[in-house]
């Protein structure tokens, strides 16, 4: 709840800070960054891996159509430590690739408020000294804003920073046990995470024609 909470704000904040026209995102972007992710999961095994905060990596590449218009793919990666009662030495993961679209507020000055929206496929994973899991694929969405920063002589340079929710709900998952079997599972749970990342970016302008 508390999380809903902080990108409402987020959002009220770019609402009441979009006004005039300032430096575009407009054209080619390739960026990426990193940072915390904080999991919001729940279910029964989850209550057993117990998964603490860990870091975050994430890619993206893009198109801006628009002063104020954006759509691309994104490819993220999420990982912490695990409690020692599910396994010895244990850690989790979350993987994302998905498509998103963004909104940006543009201002007088040389940054820029933006809301986020995307759809993606998420898998989770566990690993530790007796065990692999990794569960089946799903559906999740994004949802998120943050802040740009346009730099350099240019003003093509882009730095980032991003919150994000994302989200996933698994049914079933395979563990490889050491010593042991392999075995299909039940792993009913959901494995959101909210990223606060920080990125860097270049945006290719197309050329204005006169």
């Amino acid at each position: 709840m508390k999380t809903w909470v902080r990108l409402a704000g987020l959002w009220a904040v770019a609402m009441l800070l979009s006004i005039s026209p300032a430096w575009a995102a407009k054209g080619l972007y390739l960026g990426g960054g990193t940072g915390l992710a904080f999991p919001m999961m729940s279910g029964d095994a989850i209550n057993n891996i117990k998964p603490q905060t860990g870091e975050a990596v994430d890619l993206n590449v893009g198109y801006g159509f628009t002063d104020n218009l954006y759509a691309g793919l994104y490819y993220g990666v999420a990982a912490g430590m695990a409690s020692e009662d599910w396994d010895k030495n244990a850690s989790w993961g979350t993987g994302y690739l998905g498509i998103l679209g963004k909104y940006s507020f543009d201002l007088k000055q040389s940054y820029s408020p933006y809301l986020e929206l995307g759809i993606h496929s998420t898998v989770f994973d566990t690993v530790g000294d007796h065990h692999t899991f990794v569960s089946d694929a799903a559906l999740g969405v994004l949802a998120g804003g943050g802040m740009d920063f346009f730099f350099g002589s240019r003003k093509r340079w882009m730095f980032s920073t991003d919150l994000s929710y994302r989200s996933g709900r698994h049914s079933s998952g395979t563990v490889d046990l050491d010593p042991g079997p392999t075995v299909d599972v039940n792993f009913n749970a959901t494995t959101d995470v909210v990223l606060l990342l920080f990125k860097i970016g270049y945006v290719w302008r197309p050329v204005e024609r006169p």
